[in-house]
């Protein structure tokens, strides 16, 4: 697990586990909000911790994750992402309109 996976998964259960505050978080979490600022408040702004966002954000870290492990390429991983994101919002919409 690199930093960000572990400290998303540590912000993530700070929050809704232990119910810390929003501002003991930004507290304790200073260098992360600093260094990933939208990434930090997309997570205390979500208040739905086990919904599609979360789910989408959870998939995109995982594959950074493996990206940075050499586990797949820059390119698959976007690729992998843009078909899961067309698949859900453009493909349906696509099927309706013919």
């Amino acid at each position: 697990m690199d930093y960000i996976q572990k400290t998303v998964k540590e912000i993530r259960f700070d929050k809704w586990q232990k119910n810390m505050s929003e501002t003991d978080i930004q507290a304790k979490y200073k260098m992360f909000e600093k260094q990933y600022p939208t990434l930090f408040r997309m997570i205390l702004n979500n208040d739905d911790r086990d919904g599609e966002n979360m789910k989408k954000l959870d998939k995109m870290i995982e594959l950074h994750t493996m990206v940075k492990q050499c586990e797949i390429t820059y390119e698959k991983a976007t690729e992998k992402m843009g078909k899961e994101l067309f698949d859900e919002y453009v493909q349906p919409m696509l099927e309706r309109s013919t």
